[in-house]
């Protein structure tokens, strides 16, 4: 199996003008969020001034991938940055609504680098780990 995909979850990372963007797709949880960790670490050693997730593809999500985006976003707030989560499902909206974590969708995100548009991103490498 990929690095960058498991049976049911796949992560790509780009990054754009001091963006950074992670779409996630599939199923988020305890056997799959070390991959989305491992993404988050690659973005983190760029410094981007905002990180934003792209959940339009995620159909699901737990509370060790809940954990995974709340530490995530403690680490981009320390060091002065931003990290949105957009796009996503109802039902994974709802888990974050649920654990009171909704407010990580907050935070307008510009038209240079809304997630629809496709030009112009790099991709960043996911590091590969030994199983």
């Amino acid at each position: 199996m990929s690095n960058s995909e498991q049976a049911s979850f796949a992560v790509r990372a780009e990054r754009r003008n001091g963006v950074a963007r992670i779409s996630a797709m599939g199923e988020l949880d305890m056997r799959t969020v070390p991959l989305l960790e491992r993404a988050l670490e690659a973005v983190d050693q760029l410094k981007p001034a905002r990180v934003i997730l792209d959940f339009s593809e995620l159909s699901f999500v737990d509370s060790t991938g809940v954990h995974a985006i709340v530490r995530a976003h403690i680490r981009a707030t320390e060091k002065g940055g931003v990290l949105v989560v957009m796009n996503s499902s109802e039902s994974v909206r709802k888990v974050f609504q649920l654990t009171r974590t909704e407010h990580l969708f907050e935070g307008a995100i510009s038209d240079s680098v809304a997630p629809q548009d496709a030009s112009g991103w790099l991709p960043i490498a996911i590091p590969e780990v030994d199983d």
